[in-house]
């Protein structure tokens, strides 16, 4: 037989395998952010604690929330030099996912507001996870991240964050100011993910897939490990999954990943699928799958369909994937309306 005849005898076997997946498998979303939050402005005071503070009662550490009059760090020294060992801190009781986090300087309230011209303009983060004692710099690239803050005490600005964060608790470090280190504070924070199904009855299936509880895994049980997404949207032309498990075999012959094409008004029957190339296993033992969007497909809902062939070992604990749809593009950026802001990504979609 020519190997042409071979290689659609495969496609046609493929496509009737996912289509039966399909038929076989309830529909659920990929595990990404499909909804916002803000989280400070909700806490209790007692959430709040820092270095040390102005002795006025309204420029406590609690009194960072975005409505409030802001935290003054008890500096005296000049702004126009590093500022060293003053901190607030935040904890959110549990461990949340931070998409960013958004600065204000010193409000304008009370009888003498117009005195008081005082913001950050730039810092740097310390996180903890929970149950642990580490606290950790936000880096890029091995550097801690020294985040541009505000160039007036009125403008919302924003610095999305080049990667999810999870954080039970964070610290910020004021580094130069103006006037006087005077801060409120907002963490943006995925409020609603959507999670890939599986038809095994594993529950809840979303927790290892985003990566937050590693010891939650999916086991080989004499079938494939089948999962659907359903709606995965990316704004690029291409996007890299990663698996990470145990006794994974990243080859064609055992990880399959496919990719509906467009179709509208088609039957369940009719349904078609593109393959996503295997690359093979990175030095970190991630099994690499690489997808390439048509342009039509580009930031628009697409399915995904996932099988793992394995032996008794074979565990799947984790997918990632490059393509979140963030808040923004990560680094600095000026909000001119906060609260139209909030209401473009309390729902992502």
């Amino acid at each position: 037989m020519p190997a042409s005849n071979h290689v659609s005898t495969a496609k046609l076997l493929l496509a009737f395998l996912l289509i039966n997946v399909l038929l076989n498998t309830e529909v659920s979303s990929l595990c990404q952010c499909i909804g916002y939050e803000p989280l400070i402005i909700n806490l209790q005071d007692s959430q709040f604690i820092a270095s040390g503070s102005h002795s006025d009662p309204d420029l406590q550490s609690w009194c960072s929330k975005s409505n409030m009059t802001g935290w003054h760090g008890n500096y005296v020294g000049f702004c126009d030099e590093p500022i060293y060992g003053f901190w607030i801190e935040v904890d959110f009781l549990e461990n949340h996912m931070l998409a960013g986090i958004v600065t204000w300087g010193r409000a304008k309230t009370g009888s003498y507001w117009n005195q008081f011209d005082q913001y950050v303009t730039s810092f740097h983060l310390e996180f903890l996870v929970d149950k642990s004692t580490e606290w950790t710099n936000v880096t890029e690239n091995g550097t801690t991240v020294m985040f541009t803050a505000n160039t007036n005490r009125h403008d919302a600005i924003l610095n999305a964050f080049s990667e999810m964060l999870l954080a039970r608790k964070v610290r910020l470090y004021p580094f130069t100011c103006y006037g006087r280190a005077t801060l409120r504070w907002e963490f943006i924070g995925c409020n609603r993910f959507s999670y890939p199904l599986v038809k095994q009855s594993f529950a809840p299936p979303g927790l290892a897939l985003c990566g937050l509880d590693p010891r939650k895994c999916f086991r080989w049980s004499r079938i494939p490990i089948r999962m659907q997404w359903s709606g995965f949207r990316t704004r690029k032309n291409e996007t890299r999954l990663s698996l990470h498990g145990r006794s994974i075999t990243c080859d064609r012959r055992h990880v399959t990943v496919g990719m509906e094409k467009n179709c509208t008004q088609c039957a369940a029957n009719e349904v078609r699928y593109d393959l996503c190339p295997i690359e093979g296993t990175s030095e970190d033992g991630q099994c690499q799958v690489l997808c390439r969007m048509r342009e039509s497909q580009v930031g628009q809902p697409i399915n995904l369909m996932l099988m793992v062939n394995g032996n008794e070992n074979t565990e799947l604990c984790a997918i990632y994937s490059d393509a979140s749809l963030t808040i923004g593009t990560p680094g600095r950026t000026l909000i001119n309306d906060w609260p139209s802001f909030f209401e473009q990504i309390r729902d992502i979609y």
